[in-house]
């Protein structure tokens, strides 16, 4: 079962879509300052931890935390973690960025994975 330790929720930028169906999800910030879904195997900054609307502050969960996090498909414990085209979790791939390392298995997609966020740079 997943779970998350935070020792820190992130909450000083706004969501430049509705985000409201995309938690536990990883995001980017835009050119603009806001913060919107990552796609595949970019820098994500944090995992949405809340529900928010085009507008509404988004608590992250950042570096270091431990997290929950929706899976793209099968993930195994110990792998490293990079983001799917649609924001989930996927094993990394060489030239993707590195989120975080999934701490227990998923079965199958939409699963909620426990990652520990911990940027690695890119993925060989």
């Amino acid at each position: 079962m997943a779970y998350e330790v935070l020792r820190t929720k992130l909450g000083t930028l706004k969501a430049a879509a509705d985000l409201s169906a995309k938690q536990y999800h990883a995001v980017k910030v835009s050119a603009a300052g806001a913060v919107n879904l990552a796609g595949l195997g970019e820098d994500a900054v944090g995992i949405i931890q809340n529900k928010p609307i085009l507008g509404e502050a988004v608590e992250l969960a950042i570096e270091t935390d431990v997290t929950k996090m929706v899976a793209g498909g099968i993930v195994g414990a110990g792998t490293k973690v990079a983001v799917d085209a649609n924001g989930k979790a996927k094993v990394a791939a060489a030239g993707q960025y590195i989120i975080g390392t999934a701490l227990e298995a998923t079965g199958a997609a939409d699963e909620l994975l426990t990652l520990l966020l911990k940027s690695n740079g890119l993925a060989v």
